[in-house]
C-alpha cells in the first residue's frame, strides 16, 4: 500500500463538520510522537473516511406544543369545527360552564371555611366564659381545688388551641 497523498480517499461528508473537527483534533493529538508530521494528515483523513463510511448520522427534531386552561388550543378547536360544524361554540360553552362551576365551588369552600372559623371562635369564647363562670362559682363556694382544676382545664385548652394554630401555619 502506498502512503502517498494521491492515494488518500476523498473526504466523506457523512460526518457533520463539527464532529469531523473534534475527531481530527483527538487523532492528531494522539499521533504526535508516533508518526511524523508529514504523514499525520493522510492518516487522519483515512481514519475519518473509515469512520464516516461506517456511520450514518441521523438528526431528529421533535416539536411539542402544550396548552393549558379550560379552553382547548385554537388548533384543536379548528380541528373539531372541521369535523362537526358548530362544535367550536359548544366547546367554548362547555368551558365557560366548567369555569363557572369551578368558581362557584371555590367560593362555597371559602364561605364554609370562613363560617367554620366563626362558629369555632364563638364556641371557644362561649366555652371560655363557661369555664370562667364555673371557676368563679366554685371559688365562691369554697371549692378551691375544684376551681383550680377547672381553671387548669381552661388554660390547657387555650394553650392547645394556640399550639394547634401554630402547627397549621407551619404546614
Amino acid at each position: 500500500m502506498s502512503s502517498g497523498p494521491g492515494n488518500v480517499p476523498p473526504s466523506d461528508n457523512r460526518l457533520p463538520q463539527e464532529v469531523r473537527q473534534e475527531i481530527l483534533q483527538k487523532i492528531s493529538e494522539n499521533l504526535d510522537g508516533v508518526v511524523g508530521p508529514e504523514l499525520q494528515p493522510e492518516i487522519v483523513d483515512r481514519v475519518l473516511n473509515a469512520i464516516g463510511q461506517g456511520i450514518t448520522v441521523t438528526q431528529t427534531e421533535v416539536l411539542s406544543r402544550q396548552h393549558g386552561g379550560p379552553i382547548p388550543a385554537p388548533e384543536t378547536v379548528a380541528g373539531y369545527e372541521g369535523i362537526l360544524a358548530g362544535s367550536a361554540n359548544r366547546l367554548i360553552e362547555m368551558a365557560e360552564r366548567d369555569q363557572r362551576a369551578y368558581i362557584s365551588s371555590a367560593t362555597r369552600a371559602q364561605y364554609l371555611d370562613f363560617s367554620f372559623n366563626i362558629i369555632a371562635l364563638i364556641g371557644g369564647v362561649t366555652g371560655l366564659l363557661a369555664i370562667l363562670y364555673g371557676v368563679i362559682r366554685l371559688a365562691e363556694q369554697q371549692h378551691d381545688a375544684a376551681a383550680m382544676a377547672l381553671a387548669g382545664l381552661g388554660v390547657s385548652g387555650i394553650v392547645g388551641a394556640l399550639v394547634n394554630a401554630r402547627m397549621k401555619k407551619i404546614d
